[in-house]
């Protein structure tokens, strides 16, 4: 018999200096809307400080159903053979080492595991890849697009979707009359049919597709937000580009098709899966888009399915 308690779902956290001093004091954290879509998505979040060697990571691995990898600063480039960018704005040492390390263990052990912005990147890095550290420095890629953070509201731009992925599937891409795609349970505006996706041929080499990833009929585009100024360069082996920015930015990634669920994306859908409350914005939410909550509840019944 299946446990009945919802599934764990161990969150990484922020590692940053407490204010009233600095010098010696630390706070983890982790922003709370990874929490509440986690617990939106019928999951339990349980925020882990930072991981200091791979025995800690296995056993917070352990405690947990499912891995979700947060957001944050930037990753050390020299965790991936560079020299650090003049607008890199790096991570704690302690936090840098611990993203990567629990990216690393989470995908090797085949736990259910969700990567988001930074997230994503840790994954890339951690299994091999690179980044591209500034990408207003690299020509055409944000296209016409702003990734950057805004405040208080992040950038809005579309993606295009592998409709054939778990991804797709997660967020309810579903095909309709006349070989078009929809996103079920989204706003009107927040997805449309697009045109072919360039052939790998016309990509640039760290966005061109996979025979994994053959495109027919046309991918959706969705409307989704944006808050870095980061993106993935060289692909890791075993990972998958599964979603594009229109200039050919990589904005999702999965493992295998047919191995464990191991999703990432560029944007950040917690900040779209629900809606704050209160006059301060700070209360109990509700769910939001249901296309961005359909990622974490894909990612917790994953979590669900691995405890039977």
């Amino acid at each position: 018999m299946a446990d009945a308690k919802r599934p764990t779902v161990l969150v990484s956290s922020y590692y940053f200096p407490m204010p009233t001093n600095p010098a010696r004091w630390f706070h983890t954290a982790a922003p709370m809307a990874y929490c509440d879509s986690v617990r939106l998505a019928g999951g339990f979040p349980l925020v882990a400080p930072p991981l200091d060697d791979d025995e800690e990571a296995r056993e917070a691995l352990a405690r947990a159903d499912a891995v979700l990898l947060v957001g944050g600063p930037d990753i050390d480039p020299r965790s991936y053979g560079q020299e650090p960018h003049p607008e890199i704005k790096l991570l704690h040492r302690r936090r840098n080492d611990s993203d990567l390390r629990l990216a690393r263990v989470a995908a090797r052990s085949g736990k259910p595991t969700l990567g988001i912005c930074g997230g994503m990147q840790a994954l890339n890095v951690a299994l091999g890849g690179t980044l591209h550290q500034h990408i207003p420095d690299v020509p055409g890629l944000c296209g016409a697009d702003d990734h950057s953070l805004r405040i208080p509201d992040d950038n809005h731009h579309r993606v295009r979707i592998d409709p054939a992925c778990r991804l797709a599937r997660a967020m309810g891409v579903t095909a309709v009359e006349g070989g078009g795609w929809k996103v079920e349970g989204a706003e009107d505006d927040a997805c449309a049919s697009s045109p072919p996706h360039p052939s790998a041929i016309d990509l640039p080499p760290s966005t061109a597709v996979g025979p994994t990833s053959t495109l027919h009929p046309p991918p959706s585009t969705v409307s989704v937000n944006s808050a870095h100024h980061q993106a993935i360069d060289r692909l890791a082996a075993g990972l998958r580009a599964v979603a594009w920015s229109e200039a050919g930015l990589i904005e999702a990634v999965e493992g295998p098709a047919d191995g464990p669920f191991l999703v990432a994306t560029q944007w950040h859908p917690e900040r779209l899966a629900m809606t704050p409350t209160g006059e301060d914005r700070g209360g109990r939410p509700t769910a939001g888009r249901a296309d961005q909550l359909g990622i974490f509840r894909a990612l917790v019944e994953a979590a669900r399915e691995s405890k039977t």
